[in-house]
């Protein structure tokens, strides 16, 4: 009977796992097939690993995808991910994948009295999970009742984990599933070797921590509490997964089975016996479907709360999740990676220099900028590197031209160094931060030219003006120069370095040429002085200021009486007192003139007393005397006074005297006409001008009008100056306005401005 029962037992055992083994692979791929056509609506965090660093935390967190009832969800690929600190803006990337680092599972299957019939079911469906785990995952194998067994240490092979399930058999004993369960996690911790390295329990259980069925004495030593507390320690978080299977008699305590798994990030599965299977398959799911998103983070000491986001789909929502992890000490956010752009190049023509302009990320790391210019065809530095200290974000360098030739290429090198002097290479390794390669094309510069187009004296605003013309006037900067006397090569003026005014120099007028008196020829030179350091000379040979006539006689005298007042009462006193002497010896000599009867005039000669003491002979050749002419001894004023005659010339006889005579030859004249011609003056006064003139010379713009005067007085021939403008000379001395000056003895020079001159002789 009993071995009837026995094999009855075992038979039934046998077809219960036949049907297992075809229903597990069919629920799982029905459960896959359901997971992947409902979209993702929640994200769990299973297990978060922080490992600290020297300067950063790697905090790689382990999640999975569910639906709205909280079942994993299966998702091909995930399009972005973001991690966020509590109290911190910064968002960091993170980079999403599946995760390939070692799994360790605890399996803590329940192996108390009240498992007797149902030991077998359990069997079967732990090993068809165990058949379908995630490649990584090494399985323990765990039994407990009141007696906690370690069957099987952490393993990935498949025969010793299913022959350890076999080896789980049921006891009538308590259910100690809390000390059960912190063994698990003391064995996990023992084991993983990192933080990265994961940690389950799948804790199978069809009823709760108690001594016996009905008796609510705890058998376990620890409590929910404390297992949680276990779970959860820094860098050590171990995610317990629940199985409870209900019984009609209500043990098992679903309450306390879903809060282990909510809390640390495992899922809770509760069912009856004959759906094991999909029970178990349903926590090796959620092991399949895990994701990890790995970001490097700064967080403060202690423990930190972050938000973790996943966007599943490129269109879909963005599915968030908070989670707790520990970190040992504060970490300063540093600053981003040096980054240096070019972000223009400009070539200033006018100046011949470059304008370079970066954009700098992160300037504070860098203590000093370093610049340099290469030929790279060479593999020559140009010039001495460019240094500058804690550069900001936008820097401005000028770099000259110094060294470049036309024409040729050219490369710019930009590198940064650091406050321990060390070159800063950016996320590849390079210290070159910066480059920027050109072509120097200087302009072709057009050589400054210019000239003097004139120059004047104003002598009554006592300026010289200069009228200059040059190709470029906006490349002049300065100008100076100097004046020379062409005869005598004597410097008479240097013009002082004054600012370029353009086209008109004005200066003052030297006081050498204010104050010559009479025309001279000088050399100007002037000297511009260009921008970028050239100078053009300019010269004018053939400056010839023609002063102006000094003032008259009369002129001088009037404008000394002008300025001495009490000179012109004086004058004036003696003038009245002159007049009224003439006044009255005029009235004596009518009062004697009225007693003597006056000669026959046509037989008179009157001569003065002057004539008369020189001896002069008249009459006839025989010297017979005077003839039938009577002599008249009186003064050629009371005479003329007396016979009221007006030209005193007419009073003579015309065979009684010769008058001279004068001839002119002219030596240079605008007119060549006029030049070599001669004429013989016998009637005066002889005018001689531009117009109007005895003889006039039209051609000649720089003589006056009415110019000059030959003239007789007496025996002698005289010049006098009609007030010209461009003055008259003498034998090159220049007379006076309207001065009268006697003819020397013999042939004498006469110039009349600078163009016209003759020869003068008194030949009678």
């Amino acid at each position: 009977m009993n071995g009837n029962r026995t094999y009855t037992e075992m038979n039934r055992k046998q077809q219960k796992s036949f049907i297992l083994f075809i229903i597990i692979p069919i629920l799982l791929l029905t459960g896959l097939v359901q997971a992947q056509s409902v979209p993702p609506t929640q994200v769990r965090v299973n297990y978060p690993a922080a490992v600290e660093t020297e300067d950063a935390v790697e905090l790689s967190v382990f999640f999975t995808l569910t639906d709205e009832d909280g079942r994993p969800v299966v998702v091909n690929s995930i399009d972005t991910s973001t991690i966020q600190l509590f109290g911190d803006t910064t968002l960091y990337d993170t980079v999403v994948e599946k995760p390939s680092t070692p799994f360790y599972v605890a399996l803590v299957l329940d192996a108390s009295g009240s498992m007797s019939g149902a030991i077998d079911d359990m069997r079967a469906a732990a090993k068809e999970a165990i058949a379908v785990a995630p490649p990584a995952a090494r399985f323990a194998v765990i039994q407990f009742n009141e007696e906690i067994e370690v069957i099987q240490g952490f393993t990935n092979n498949t025969d010793s984990i299913n022959f350890a399930i076999d080896q789980v058999d049921d006891a009538p004993l308590g259910t100690c599933l809390f000390d059960a369960t912190g063994t698990a996690i003391n064995l996990l911790n023992e084991t993983a070797a990192s933080p990265e390295e994961r940690r389950a329990v799948i804790l199978f259980t069809d009823g709760k921590d108690q001594l016996r069925v009905g008796d609510n004495t705890p058998c376990s030593r620890s409590n929910i509490e404390d297992v949680l507390r276990l779970s959860r320690q820094p860098n050590a978080f171990t995610a317990i997964h629940t199985i409870g299977m209900a019984n009609t008699d209500g043990a098992v305590n679903a309450a306390e089975l879903e809060r282990m798994a909510s809390e640390t990030g495992g899922f809770s599965a509760i069912g009856v016996q004959d759906s094991l299977g999909e029970l178990f398959s349903l926590i090796i799911q959620g092991l399949n479907e895990q994701w990890v998103a790995r970001a490097r983070i700064f967080p403060k000491a202690g423990e930190t709360q972050a938000t973790l986001g996943v966007t599943p789909q490129s269109d879909g929502p963005q599915l968030t999740t908070t989670f707790n992890f520990f970190s040992s000490r504060d970490y300063n956010v540093p600053p981003p990676p040096v980054a240096i752009a070019v972000r223009s190049l400009q070539y200033s023509a006018e100046a011949d220099l470059y304008n370079l302009s970066l954009g700098i990320g992160s300037p504070e790391v860098i203590s000093r900028l370093v610049v340099s210019v290469w030929d790279e065809r060479r593999g020559v530095q140009i010039s001495p590197e460019l240094a500058f200290d804690n550069p900001s974000d936008s820097q401005f360098i000028e770099l000259t031209s110094d060294g470049l030739e036309a024409e040729r290429t050219y490369l710019i090198k930009v590198q940064a160094v650091d406050a321990n002097g060390f070159f800063i290479a950016d996320e590849e390794g390079n210290s070159l931060l910066a480059e920027v390669e050109f072509v120097y094309e200087p302009p072709q510069i057009i050589a400054l030219e210019g000239r003097i187009e004139s120059i004047s004296a104003n002598y009554e605003t006592a300026q010289l003006i200069i009228d200059t013309a040059v190709n470029d006037e906006t490349r002049i900067q300065t100008y100076q120069g100097f004046i020379v006397r062409d005869e005598t090569g004597e410097r008479v003026a240097d013009l002082p370095q004054l600012p370029y005014p353009g086209r008109q120099i004005v200066l003052p007028l030297p006081p050498a040429i204010a104050e010559a008196p009479q025309p001279e020829s000088y050399r100007v030179t002037i000297f511009l002085n260009g921008t970028a350091g050239e100078q053009v000379e300019l010269l004018f040979e053939d400056f010839s200021p023609i002063p102006p006539a000094p003032p008259g006689f009369f002129a001088r005298i009037l404008g000394a009486l002008a300025n001495q007042l009490w000179i012109t009462g004086a004058i004036g006193v003696i003038l009245l007192a002159v007049i009224g002497f003439f006044l009255v010896r005029r009235q004596r000599a009518n009062k004697r003139r009225d007693g003597v009867p006056p000669p026959p005039v046509a037989q008179t000669m009157v001569f003065s007393q002057s004539m008369m003491d020189s001896g002069s002979s008249f009459g006839d050749s025989s010297g017979g005397g005077m003839g039938d002419y009577t002599i008249v001894d009186t003064s050629l004023d009371d005479l003329f006074d007396e016979a009221d005659m007006g030209d005193r010339t007419e009073i003579f006889d015309e065979g009684m005297m010769t008058l001279p005579q004068v001839r002119i030859r002219v030596t240079m004249c605008p007119d060549t006409s006029l030049v070599g011609q001669e004429f013989t003056i016998s009637r005066f006064p002889f005018s001689v001008g531009r117009e109007g003139c005895d003889l006039s010379i039209s051609k000649d713009g720089r003589i006056s009008r009415r110019h000059m005067e030959v003239g007789i007085i007496g025996t002698d021939a005289m010049i006098t100056d009609l007030n010209s403008r461009n003055g008259t000379f003498l034998n090159d001395e220049r007379l006076f306005a309207e001065q009268t000056r006697p003819l020397p003895p013999g042939i004498s020079n006469v110039r009349l401005g600078t163009t016209t001159s003759f020869e003068i002789e008194q030949i009678s």
